[in-house]
């Protein structure tokens, strides 16, 4: 298409100036009108003493290791540490997973937080939560990990206790540009930052650190960068309203909009409405009886504003109810929508069936 490609680590030294050192160590110098700076995220470290001295692993690496290890500490208990936990357990790694805050998947509603947590323990996962590390050391075989007044033993260490934008090193303050207080771009719903003719698009700007957010923003990014000083940007083509969620452990979580607690502190009263899996046929030919949905809508609208479900295909069936609070759907009417027979998505009538108010 045209597209000139440069391999290599680039900074800006000018307004309008790139410098990229390639691979080869060469210097090139490159020009721009406009500029997308979409450099995603980096590991956030936290500063536990030692853990400057131990080697460790971090979502970039996990998955390029060749060699299962017997034992394996994962501190930080969100998605990354979850599916991580899950992974290395199913092939029979002894997997203990630390977790600062009362719960894993602390974003997630309690309900289904507490049954993750009970989904991981089945599989052999030690959680330890409301725990926090004080020090990391090294030895012979591994790591030691001290926390909670325990020491800890394991032959790997993954880090997962978050993310920060990817802005280190390429001279953002050769632009001036505003930042916010994780050192994120801040842009407008048009991907524009504080200086007109530089957009940002992706983890590099906060906000959902997702790539199905990312695909669009970098379709709003791309579009308006390239029609920079021919027209006004383009705005309000990413629609954040509505955003799912998924976290691939066995069973799956999905989730998006507000939780119970939320809803009832913006509503007042709500409807919630919940039903196991094992109600459903599909489970019972699939052998399933772990899971379930909750849906929750304002009780003086009925419309939805948030869905959560663990479960089989939680991660497909979520999006129905994505639709249902974009477009603005009663509770009411989902319980009258008729569903394919035997299906995994027929949970979302029956638990609005369900509905009773809070």
């Amino acid at each position: 298409m045209g597209v000139k490609v440069f391999f290599g680590t680039a900074r800006f030294s000018g307004s309008h100036l790139v410098e990229v050192t390639d691979t080869r160590g060469a210097l090139v110098r490159v020009q721009g009108r406009a500029f997308v700076v979409a450099t995603g995220t980096i590991p956030f470290i936290p500063p536990v003493d030692g853990l400057d001295r131990v080697p460790y692993w971090t979502f970039k690496d996990v998955m390029k290791n060749r060699k299962q290890p017997r034992s394996l500490l994962i501190l930080g208990g969100g998605p990354v540490g979850c599916e991580i936990a899950c992974f290395y357990a199913t092939f029979g790694t002894r997997v203990t997973l630390i977790q600062g805050a009362s719960a894993i998947l602390n974003r997630e509603d309690p309900e289904i937080s507490a049954r993750a947590r009970q989904a991981l323990e089945t599989q052999g996962v030690r959680v330890l939560l409301n725990t926090q590390v004080s020090a990391v050391k090294r030895r012979r075989r591994g790591v030691e990990v001290v926390a909670g007044g325990e020491r800890i033993r394991a032959r790997k260490l993954l880090v997962a206790t978050g993310k920060r934008p990817n802005t280190d090193g390429i001279h953002l303050d050769a632009l001036k540009l505003t930042l916010g207080a994780r050192g994120e771009i801040v842009v407008g719903e048009s991907a524009q930052s504080s200086k007109k003719h530089v957009f940002a698009a992706g983890d590099v700007t906060g906000g959902y650190q997702f790539t199905h957010t990312a695909h669009p923003a970098g379709f709003v990014a791309g579009k308006n960068a390239a029609l920079f000083a021919k027209r006004k940007p383009l705005s309000g083509l990413v629609d954040e309203s509505v955003v799912p969620r998924v976290t691939f452990i066995h069973p799956e979580v999905a989730s998006l909009g507000l939780t119970e607690t939320e809803a009832k502190e913006r509503h007042g009263s709500v409807l919630v409405g919940t039903l196991p899996l094992s109600a459903l046929g599909r489970a019972a030919t699939d052998g399933v009886s772990v899971g379930m949905i909750k849906l929750i809508a304002d009780a003086k609208t009925e419309k939805m504003v948030g869905g959560h479900m663990i479960g089989e295909r939680a991660g497909e069936v979520i999006h129905e109810v994505a639709l249902a609070i974009h477009a603005g759907v009663k509770m009411s009417e989902l319980a009258k929508l008729i569903h394919a027979f035997p299906t995994y998505s027929e949970v979302i009538p029956g638990a609005a069936a369900n509905a009773k108010k809070q």
